[in-house]
C-alpha cells in the first residue's frame, strides 16, 4: 500500500499560481488539472511520487515504490485509481485529460515503463536529459525518494531544461538500430581475438607486426611501412599465411626454412625480412600452430556474419530509406557502412528534423557540441561532452577517411586540403573534432532542405588567419 509521505512545506515555494500553464517541448498543460507522476528508475524498482491539487489548491501527494515490470506498472495503476481523487481521474478517464508522467532517461531501465504505457492515451510520458539539467550540489539527502520528489515538483513548477514529451522511432528505424549496432561488436570481438593472437606469436619471437619493412640499404622504411606491418595479422594473407603454415607442420611434423620463405612470399616481405622477423615459427609447438589455425577458421565466421548483417541493414535500407541513404552517401567519408550506422542512431529523416529543430542541437546529439556540467552528484566543475558515441564515432570515421584517402571530386579535394591544413595547425584531434562538425552541419541542412550534402557553401580555406596579438599598454601613473 502506497505511503502518504509528509514532504516539506519549504519544498514547494515558487509553486506556479493557481490557473498557470506549464510550457514544454511539445506542448502545455495546467498543473492544477493535472496528475504529474515523478519517478526515478534503476534497474530493478521504480520510485514513485504521485502529485495533484486538491479542491483548496493545496498540493497532495503519494508515495510508493514498484517493480520494474509488467507487474508493478499495474499496481501502479491500482494506486492511482485507490488513492488519487475521483474528480481528477474522471477528467483523465472521461474528458481525455493526461497523466502527466516524468522520468529520466537512464540507461534503458525506462523502457520497459515506456513499452507498456507508449499506446495507453491516460499517459502521455516526458523524458528529461540530466545531463541538461542545473548542476545540483552532492548532499547526503540524495535518495531514490528525494530525486522522485524533486522530478515531480520540478515538472508541475516548469524548472526542467529539455523537457518534452518521448518519441518512438519507426518499427524500421528500429530495427536498423538494433542490428546496426552488432557489426561494431563483433569487429571489436574479431580484433582483441587477433590481438591475442598478435601477443602469442611475439611471445615466440615473431616481430613481423612490431616492426616496418627495410629498404635496399638496410634503412628503416616510413611511417606508411611500419602502419602497414601493424596490420598484418588483420589482413587475408596474414591469416592464410599463418594457416598455410599449421597445414605444412601437420603434414610433415615440423616446419622447414622453404615453407617460411614461401611463408614470406604471401606476406610480400625480402628474403632478408622473412629471415629475421618469421624464422622464429620454426619455435612454436605444433599444438600451437593448430590452434592457431582453428582460430582463424572462428574469425572467418565472424566475417561471414558481418557481412550477412551487413547486407541485411542494406536490404532495411533499400525497403525504408530510400532518400536519407541518397542523402547521406552524398557526403564526403560517409562510404557505404556509415548511413547504415548513421540512420540507426537517429531514424528517419523527418523524425531526425522534429528531435534536432537547430544546428546546435543536431550537434550536441553527435556528441560534437559544447561541453556541459555533468549532474548527479558529481564532482564541481568536472566537464563531459554529451551526446551519442556512436553518431560521433561516424563523423570521425567519415572526417578521417576525407584527410587520409584520395579525393574523387573537386570539392573532396578542396575540404581535404583545409581539413589538412587544420591539421597542421592544430593537431589531429582537433582537425579531426573540426571536420566532424563541418560535416555534421552539412548533414543536417541537407536533411533540412532535402538535398544532396553540398560542401562548397562553407567558404573553406586552406589555412586560417592568424589571430594579431595585442599589445598590452602599461598607464603611467
Amino acid at each position: 500500500m502506497a505511503d502518504e509521505l509528509t514532504t516539506p512545506r519549504s519544498r514547494y515555494r515558487g509553486l506556479r499560481r493557481f490557473g498557470s500553464v506549464i510550457q514544454t517541448d511539445s506542448g502545455e498543460f495546467k498543473p492544477e488539472k493535472s496528475i504529474i507522476l515523478g519517478m526515478d528508475v534503476d534497474e530493478m524498482t521504480i520510485v514513485c511520487h504521485i502529485t495533484w491539487v486538491d479542491k483548496k489548491s493545496h498540493l497532495k501527494s503519494i508515495h510508493t515504490t514498484i517493480p520494474n515490470h509488467i507487474g508493478g506498472f499495474e499496481k501502479l495503476w491500482e494506486v492511482i485509481q485507490r488513492d488519487v481523487p475521483s474528480e481528477l481521474l474522471s477528467l483523465v478517464l472521461n474528458k481525455g485529460e493526461k497523466i502527466i508522467a516524468v522520468l529520466e532517461s537512464t540507461a534503458g531501465y525506462s523502457q520497459p515503463f515506456i513499452q507498456y504505457f507508449k499506446d495507453d492515451p491516460k499517459f502521455l510520458i516526458h523524458l528529461i536529459n540530466p545531463g541538461k539539467q542545473p548542476k545540483r550540489a552532492k548532499s547526503d539527502n540524495k535518495t531514490d525518494d528525494r530525486d522522485s520528489i524533486d522530478i515531480a515538483t520540478k515538472a508541475r513548477i516548469g524548472g526542467f531544461n529539455k523537457f518534452h514529451v518521448y518519441s518512438i522511432k519507426s518499427e524500421a528505424a528500429l530495427v536498423m538500430q538494433m542490428l546496426g549496432r552488432r557489426p561494431g561488436y563483433l569487429v571489436n570481438k574479431r580484433v582483441s581475438y587477433i590481438q591475442s593472437i598478435q601477443a602469442e606469436l611475439v611471445y615466440y619471437g615473431i616481430t613481423a607486426h612490431t616492426s616496418c619493412s627495410t629498404k635496399k640499404d638496410g634503412t628503416l622504411g616510413d611511417s606508411s611501412s611500419k602502419s602497414t606491418r601493424a596490420g598484418i595479422w588483420h589482413s587475408k594473407a596474414g591469416l592464410l599465411s599463418i594457416e598455410y603454415l599449421s597445414n605444412r607442420c601437420q603434414e610433415d611434423g615440423v616446419l622447414l626454412n622453404d615453407d617460411i620463405y614461401v611463408c614470406g612470399e604471401m606476406l610480400n616481405f625480402t628474403p632478408e625480412d622473412t629471415r629475421i622477423h618469421l624464422m622464429p615459427f620454426k619455435n612454436i609447438p605444433g599444438i600451437l600452430l593448430y590452434y592457431l589455425k582453428e582460430g582463424i577458421g572462428y574469425l572467418r565466421e565472424m566475417d561471414q556474419q558481418i557481412k550477412n548483417l551487413e547486407n541485411l541493414l542494406m536490404d532495411t535500407m533499400e525497403c525504408y530509406f530510400v532518400r536519407e541513404y541518397e542523402i547521406l552517401s552524398s557526403c564526403p567519408g560517409f562510404g557505404k557502412i556509415g548511413p547504415l550506422n548513421f540512420i540507426g542512431e537517429t531514424g528517419e529523416k523527418d523524425y531526425y528534423l522534429s528531435k534536432y529543430t537547430n544546428v546546435s542541437s543536431a550537434l550536441n546529439n553527435a556528441g560534437l557540441g559544447s561541453l556541459f556540467d555533468i549532474t548527479g552528484g558529481k564532482k564541481k566543475g568536472e566537464k563531459k561532452v554529451l551526446g551519442n558515441p556512436r553518431i560521433k564515432q561516424v563523423f570521425q570515421i567519415a572526417a578521417t577517411s576525407v584527410i587520409r584517402n584520395k579525393s574523387y571530386t573537386e570539392d573532396q579535394e578542396r575540404l581535404k586540403v583545409w581539413a589538412r591544413s587544420k591539421w597542421r595547425e592544430k593537431g589531429w584531434k582537433q582537425a579531426v573534432h573540426i571536420l566532424g562538425r563541418k560535416l555534421c552541419l552539412a548533414v543536417w541542412h541537407a536533411y533540412r532542405t532535402d538535398s544532396l550534402v553540398k560542401i562548397e557553401g562553407y567558404a573553406l580555406r586552406e589555412g586560417s588567419q592568424k589571430k594579431k596579438k595585442a599589445k598590452l599598454g602599461f598607464k603611467k601613473l
